[in-house]
């Protein structure tokens, strides 16, 4: 026992355990350095009381999902900051059950994955202004791999005649 408690107690995861019903068994100090509660601010409130707006349908559905299967849940969503701003988790949880077999818990782990999300989102950017530059361009661009095209733009296929299909199904010396 205290071996565990020190691993739950020095582990930068987010350990909780709460009931059937959302409220706390068991926070982890993890979670004052990832959410900046402390452990009594919110000890008595339902964990769904912090998540974003949009996130808490999804959240509770999935949580129903978890609790009456018999499969661990992965989850991303977004909770409230102690100062306000929304942080990105990545949730697995699973069921502690009674020798019957009975769900009686759950048992969360989470973690801050806001940076990830963030860098998805630049790259998604980015790829969006890519795409609209190179399909928008005035000189045709093909992109050629193993002697076929992967892509091609709107250009290239009003300047060559040929169609979508047809570059991305011939072997570009064909076309030559």
């Amino acid at each position: 026992e205290e071996m565990l408690r020190l691993i739950t107690e020095n582990m930068s995861d987010m350990i909780r355990v709460i009931d059937l019903q959302g409220n706390n068994i068991y926070v982890s100090p993890s979670h004052f350095k990832g959410l900046g509660y402390r452990i009594l601010e919110r000890f008595d409130e339902s964990v769904f009381d912090i998540v974003h707006p949009d996130d808490v349908e999804t959240t509770i559905n999935k949580f129903l999902e978890g609790i009456s299967g018999s499969q661990p849940m992965r989850h991303e969503y977004r909770v409230r900051h102690a100062d306000g701003h929304y942080v990105w988790l990545e949730t697995v949880a699973d069921l502690l059950r009674d020798d019957q077999g009975n769900a009686t818990a759950v048992v969360m782990s989470s973690r801050d994955i806001s940076d990830q999300k963030r860098a998805e989102e630049a790259l998604q950017k980015s790829e969006q202004r890519y795409r609209s530059l190179v399909e928008n361009a005035d000189e045709a661009i093909l992109v050629i791999q193993d002697g076929m095209i992967q892509f091609v733009n709107n250009r290239a296929v009003g300047s060559f005649g040929y169609s979508e299909q047809e570059f991305l199904t011939t072997p570009i010396f064909d076309l030559v």
